[in-house]
């Protein structure tokens, strides 16, 4: 069953909501006050943010070039009944000109659901530069928050296309100064049960923050490599850190290798950012992955607005 279309409805009704109902439950900007970066928008404040990325393929020959871009609207308000939020991305992509809806949510309280990564993945399907770990695309999914904990079940599809549920959990937590982070999950697939755990921690150490993360997955590779998903035991592993060097400018470089029953691969990547304020960044990277098939060089570039 497919909850995307659901999910749209479901959040155009939170809209309603908010806009009809607000002399009732809206509190979340009293006198047109919001937080920066946010817009007030009838009840609503709002904030529109997004970016755009270039990806040059070095190696193997021929160069390729390609140009992404995404944007993403965020409302949130406050209700007798606890806050409201509704969050729509899109995309485009330089091959297929034009925006394209790519996941959302909605929320109340501690529920929430939508189309969207799950967060059994700790460091997110576009962290650490792309370093191994797992990544399952986007899910529909309903999922409850108290406070650092959460509890999800998600519609999941193998890889010969077998719709599944998957359900994940996690928290998140702060001990002496060390942001630690863990998450379980379990899948129905057709040889049987896979099982996935994963933990990611980071700590400042000599002016760097530094990010360690493993995953594992036993019979079902996706737990831990987004790049596989196949009825199997794998592992994945990733170091990384960031280091100011003064000014705007801040370091970023990391290690990723990930093996599937014996068989291993590995990628790397050097990113230089500039962060001109809260709100406008840019970044340059230099990536290489050592795929199973064929290794590839790729040189990325990009700017975000938030």
């Amino acid at each position: 069953m497919k909850f995307k279309s659901l999910f749209l409805s479901a959040a155009a009704s939170l809209a309603v909501v908010g806009g009809a109902q607000a002399a009732d439950l809206a509190v979340a900007a009293p006198g047109g006050i919001c937080a920066d970066g946010y817009v007030p928008i009838a009840a609503w404040c709002v904030k529109f943010s997004g970016y755009v990325r270039q990806d040059l393929g070095i190696s193997p020959a021929p160069w390729t070039l390609n140009t992404k871009f995404g944007m993403t609207v965020l409302a949130t308000t406050s209700t007798d009944i606890g806050d409201v939020e509704g969050k729509f991305t899109f995309v485009g992509v330089s091959s297929s000109p034009g925006l394209v809806f790519d996941g959302g949510h909605g929320k109340v309280n501690i529920f929430q659901f939508g189309w969207e990564d799950n967060p059994y993945d700790l460091g997110g399907s576009t962290t650490d530069a792309g370093l191994k770990g797992p990544d399952f695309g986007k899910q529909d999914y309903v999922r409850f928050a108290p406070g650092p904990f959460w509890v999800q079940i998600a519609e999941n599809t193998d890889p010969l296309a077998t719709t599944t549920p998957m359900i994940t959990a996690g928290f998140s937590t702060d001990l002496g100064g060390v942001a630690l982070a863990a998450s379980v999950g379990f899948v129905d697939n057709l040889p049987g049960t896979g099982i996935g755990v994963m933990v990611r921690g980071s700590a400042p150490m000599g002016g760097a923050t530094l990010v360690a993360q493993f995953a594992y997955g036993s019979g079902w590779e996706g737990f831990a490599d987004g790049g596989s998903g196949f009825y199997g035991n794998a592992w994945s592993a990733l170091v990384a850190a960031s280091m100011p060097l003064g000014g705007i400018f801040v370091l970023n470089a990391g290690f990723g290798y990930a093996d599937h029953n014996g068989t291993g691969d590995w990628n790397a990547a050097v990113q230089l950012q500039e962060n001109f304020n809260s709100a406008f960044k840019m970044w340059q990277e230099l990536f290489y992955d050592n795929a199973t098939a064929s290794s590839k060089v790729y040189a990325r570039w990009g700017v975000y607005i938030n």
